[in-house]
């Protein structure tokens, strides 16, 4: 990630240490909470830094890899503002890069740039006259709004990728790198850039994020445009989720709010699957394999298979009930009033608590839609894959109304008026 010379691309196995005579502790603490702004992380990172004999002049030389592990507890957020901060704020060190191996271009677009918000990427400051015009007909379909995002969404940024590099690619290289580059650039920049400033941005990007053949992979570009944690980290069970687990699965993905997972869509959902799946076998190997990216090429095959196996309407998207069999859902939970001539309060609770998965008292959003959905699965006669979101939606609606309540939850006493039991239950 950080790439004040090219002697510090090295390799992952380990940072170098001791190569500069140490500051005094409180220059480096002063230092990693300029970068930070926040105590408790510097400590964290100064312990780790002191586990390994580091010191700080040795900063500069530090990877992305290499803190990950000297400060394994230290989240990638953390870790990319900090290596941004020595890019653009380098402590004096012995080991300076030669103008022979950076380049003066990209010098100068570091100094230059020293407060811009990360950019590192892929190609040669002399790329910047190459065929780039081939690949800007792609680079327009990528989003300005997504390139300006703090953060992105599993789907977001295989939108992204997908656009830059081409379906099913595992790559962003030649004019399309290029291509990306330039649209990356000018939609974080607070003026224009000219043509020399794009060059140089340029290569700063790929010195810090590229490949040596001057591409890029997926996973540099999914650091350098900073993609939230794998969203279903949240979601690990030994048996079927939950309605609400899956309603919030459903509606973080289906990011364009249709009722469908889209393609595009899916390959996000696919990504953070395989990507949960890794972590999990890694954790339980205690080895986490130097190629764990998840690959384009890998996500685009899954996609054809899955949309094979579970889309049966083929129209190339994935429904409520489509996904239901494809993340093994449990089955209503209100199948328990069926059988019951009368409930407890204890049996009532449980069912409340059941939805009220974040137990604020309430009922709403995700868990109000898991409750409406809940409620026509357990109807007798309903043909469950025609149940769409249209038909949840209009449910929970008619759920709200009936419960009387005007801003979208449904408490305690509403659900049990609303489901025909005794309103003493809930008190």
């Amino acid at each position: 990630v950080n790439s004040s010379s090219s002697g510090a691309r090295r390799s992952s196995e380990g940072p170098p240490g001791g190569l500069n005579p140490g500051l005094p502790s409180m220059a480096l603490r002063e230092y990693v909470t300029a970068a930070l702004g926040d105590h408790k992380l510097t400590e964290l990172v100064c312990a780790g830094l002191a586990a390994e004999s580091l010191t700080l002049p040795d900063l500069p030389l530090l990877r992305e890899e290499h803190l990950a592990r000297v400060c394994p507890e230290l989240k990638m957020g953390p870790r990319l503002r900090l290596l941004r901060h020595i890019e653009s704020h380098p402590p004096g060190f012995a080991a300076h890069p030669s103008p022979e191996s950076v380049g003066a271009g990209a010098t100068a677009a570091r100094e230059s740039r020293s407060g811009a918000d990360g950019a590192h990427t892929t190609v040669t400051a002399s790329s910047a006259t190459t065929s780039a015009t081939q690949g800007r007909v792609r680079s327009r379909r990528v989003s300005k709004s997504l390139l300006r995002a703090e953060q992105l969404t599993s789907v977001q940024f295989m939108k992204v990728w997908t656009a830059a590099a081409g379906e099913g690619a595992d790559r962003l290289e030649g004019p399309a790198a290029t291509a990306f580059l330039d649209a990356m650039l000018t939609a974080r920049a607070e003026h224009p850039l000219s043509p020399e400033e794009l060059a140089d941005g340029r290569a700063v990007v790929l010195e810090g994020f590229g490949s040596p053949d001057g591409a890029l992979e997926i996973g540099s570009l999914q650091q350098l445009l900073s993609v939230e944690e794998c969203f279903l980290m949240g979601f690990r069970s030994k048996s079927n989720i939950t309605s609400v687990a899956f309603m919030r699965i459903f509606t973080h993905y289906d990011e364009d709010g249709d009722g469908t997972i889209a393609q595009a869509e899916l390959q996000g959902l696919l990504r953070d699957l395989l990507t949960r799946d890794r972590a999990d076998a890694a954790s339980a190997t205690a080895e986490l394999s130097a190629s764990s990216d998840v690959l384009p090429s890998e996500i685009a095959e899954y996609t054809e298979v899955l949309l094979e196996m579970f889309d049966t309407n083929h129209d190339g998207k994935i429904s409520i009930a489509e996904l239901s069999r494809m993340l093994s859902t449990e089955q209503s939970f209100l199948d328990v009033l069926k059988d019951k001539a009368a409930l407890t309060k204890k049996e009532f609770r449980k069912i409340f608590r059941h939805f009220d998965r974040d137990k604020n008292g309430a009922i709403a959003g995700p868990e109000l839609l898991a409750l409406a959905w809940d409620e026509l699965r357990s109807e007798g006669g309903v043909d469950l894959d025609a149940i769409g979101m249209e038909h949840i939606k209009a449910r929970a609606a008619a759920m709200l109304e009936l419960a009387g309540s005007t801003d979208g939850t449904i408490l305690p006493g509403q659900l049990a008026a609303m489901l025909g039991l005794d309103p003493a239950l809930a008190e």
